[in-house]
């Protein structure tokens, strides 16, 4: 029956069964934070529900505001009903019955519509809700149903494949954003491991964006990154260690700062050439005295590479999701630095592509298949890396196209203004680029494992590495500069080492090595092709 046809139905007895019934509490108080869940909006007031039972009725039906349930259906529930909790393992029809319960008070508080057969004897059709958002009536369903979720998931079985993945991963997401601690603990702990389908990334992305809550946006954030993270391949296929948390948030903060008072010094040496530039009061004498240096770089030289607007170009290479450049874009615009902070990687972009059958799965950038959704319809939205030969990545490979998703944090959609724009693209940084930069940071790629605490290992030979240096410098106008390294931890997490080699591009296009902290890149440096013979600053480095 269709909520269309509710006039047709006798009147409603305008009893509150929720006040009556001994479980009444327990699910008003489970739907309440399923609504809240759903919504991913913790000052969002939901209405409040009436809920009436139907003198003659065959579906459970709710519109905002208002639930009407089936004598028999309430009459099922007994006195058995724990929402979330299987009160009857032998029973997964109540289990299923107090879900689907649950989940209508919950978009009914939400301003949804809709209604759910109800056979005979009182219990749910385990069949596809009659009306509303199916995807969103089951994930309300399955969110509501807790750690009977796969009883549950089992009575709806005959529902569409597409259908029921698409719940799934509403569901998966709604409970990142669950009003209790716990839930959204667990479920972020599952996020690239159980639950690692990469078609979570646009839903993960979306409710980002929905979320009134800064707690639940981390959680969302993280889970984003996570996502990601585990399904895109390290380089050379190799598996993802340490070294690649790089590009987490947070662990480049020194190097963010830094690169801000190069970039503010830099803009207030442009109109004054040749005068010594001050920090905190006093003037910074240059490296083999050049006047206006500072950790190495001559900001003098960048700053005559500035143009009329003082804007400068700064790219950040081999980001992952840009959660790291999203902390260096915030660093800059703390410092009043103006133009464009442009974040690359090789594996950003990928394509999402379902068959007709219901396969899904990803393609990367070059139309390999990396990913397959399992075939089995979870209560998580889980998929697996393809080995060679399996069929489904083949055909999903054949079939192409899909829909394009950037791998980029859903928190780059708050860097906005100041003068300081942010974008993303698809860059390999053994890919020689025009000059035009001022600034090119690349860090956590070109790493050598030099230190014997460390469990990362060396992700290219010392050739690689010098070679990709070489076509990063390559993309500087004179006076750019080119950071390059990696922030490592030891084997037992206690220490943490950064790593890093800074170099300035000159006028005759030479890479002036010119500061080392730690380790540095190794011995790469010394492979390098036209490096200005000056010996670079040192220091022990960051822990």
């Amino acid at each position: 029956m269709t909520a269309e046809a509710a006039t047709d139905r006798a009147p409603a007895t305008r009893d509150d069964w929720l006040a009556s019934a001994p479980w009444g509490p327990a699910l008003r108080s489970e739907a309440h934070d399923t609504a809240a869940a759903l919504s991913r909006r913790r000052a969002r007031s939901t209405t409040h529900v009436v809920c009436r039972t139907g003198a003659v009725g065959d579906a459970l039906h709710w519109s905002p505001g208002s639930v009407e349930a089936p004598a028999a259906l309430l009459a099922s529930l007994g006195d058995r009903c724990v929402p979330g909790l299987a009160a009857a393992p032998d029973d997964p029809q109540l289990s299923l019955t107090a879900s689907v319960l649950t989940g209508a008070l919950a978009l009914a508080a939400l301003g949804g519509s809709g209604c759910w057969e109800v056979r005979p004897g009182g219990a749910p059709a385990p069949l596809l809700p009659a009306d509303g958002d199916r995807a969103e009536v089951l994930a309300a369903v399955l969110l509501a149903a807790d750690e009977t979720a796969d009883d549950v998931l089992g009575a709806l079985r005959g529902c569409p494949r597409p259908v029921l993945r698409n719940a799934v991963r509403r569901a998966y997401v709604a409970a990142l954003a669950h009003p209790q601690p716990a839930r959204s603990r667990v479920a972020l702990r599952q996020a690239g491991t159980a639950a690692a389908s990469l078609w979570l990334l646009p839903d993960l992305a979306d409710a980002y964006r929905d979320a009134d809550s800064a707690e639940v946006r981390q959680v969302l954030s993280e889970a984003h990154h996570l996502v990601g993270k585990k399904a895109l391949p390290a380089p050379e296929q190799r598996a993802v260690t340490r070294i690649r948390r790089s590009t987490h948030q947070g662990r480049l903060h020194r190097v963010d700062g830094l690169m801000a008072q190069w970039a503010a010094l830099a803009v207030a040496a442009r109109p004054m050439e040749g005068a010594a530039i001050a920090v905190n009061g006093r003037p910074v004498e240059g490296d083999a005295g050049r006047t206006g240096a500072y950790a190495g770089v001559d900001t003098g030289l960048l700053g005559a590479a500035l143009g009329p607007t003082g804007q400068l170009i700064i790219r950040d290479e081999a980001v992952s999701d840009g959660a790291a450049t999203v902390d260096l874009w915030q660093a800059l615009r703390r410092r009043g630095v103006t133009g464009e902070v442009v974040g690359g990687d090789r594996w950003s972009s990928m394509w999402l592509v379902e068959l007709p059958d219901g396969t899904a799965g990803a393609l990367d950038h070059e139309g390999r298949c990396i990913q397959v959704d399992d075939a089995a319809c979870g209560v998580l939205p889980s998929a697996h890396r393809p080995t060679d030969d399996e069929p489904a990545a083949a055909r999903l490979a054949k079939a192409g196209g899909g829909r394009r998703v950037d791998w980029v944090t859903p928190q780059a959609g708050d860097c906005e203004g100041a003068g300081l724009r942010l974008r993303f693209r698809p860059h390999d940084v053994f890919d020689a680029e025009r000059r035009g930069a001022h600034m090119i940071r690349v860090c956590g790629l070109l790493y050598r494992r030099q230190r014997p605490d460390v469990d990362a290992e060396s992700y290219f030979s010392d050739q690689d590495i010098a070679l990709a240096l070489d076509r990063l410098g390559m993309g500087l106008v004179d006076g750019g500069v080119l950071i390059a390294g990696s922030v490592t931890d030891t084997d037992d997490g206690r220490r943490r080492y950064t790593d890093m080699d800074v170099f300035q591009r000159m006028s005759d296009g030479r890479l002036r090595h010119c500061h080392r902290w730690g380790l540095g890149v190794g011995p790469a440096v010394g492979l390098l092709s036209g490096v200005a013979a000056a010996g670079a600053e040192t220091d022990g480095g960051w822990v």
